[in-house]
């Protein structure tokens, strides 16, 4: 719903299946699990974790296309297994918002 209002019905769609892609290929190359804040916690809801950090951190670094950078982050996040899916799915995502302008 956030999607929709931010991009409207077509384009919220597109943009939370590519959201969707980012995160499940990370997912999918984990083999702990990802540790995020509980958004109904008063003390955490504010703080990133550092897979959150790292997850973020590592989409800025291909929209900005610092490719080493990006590289660390997935790997740390995806604890030295294969990145290259996840990367992607970030490449796709960046590349899909930067049309919309």
């Amino acid at each position: 719903q956030r999607a929709e209002a931010t991009y409207g019905e077509l384009s919220g769609g597109v943009f939370a299946n590519k959201a969707l892609r980012y995160v499940q290929a990370m997912r999918l190359s984990r083999v702990n699990i990802f540790r995020f804040s509980n958004p109904f916690c008063a003390c955490c809801q504010d703080k990133l974790t550092e897979h959150e950090r790292l997850f973020i951190s590592a989409l800025g670094c291909v929209r900005d296309e610092a490719w080493s950078e990006a590289s660390t982050h997935a790997m740390i996040l995806c604890e030295g297994h294969s990145t290259s899916a996840m990367l992607d799915a970030a490449e796709r995502l960046c590349d899909w918002y930067n049309d919309l302008e």
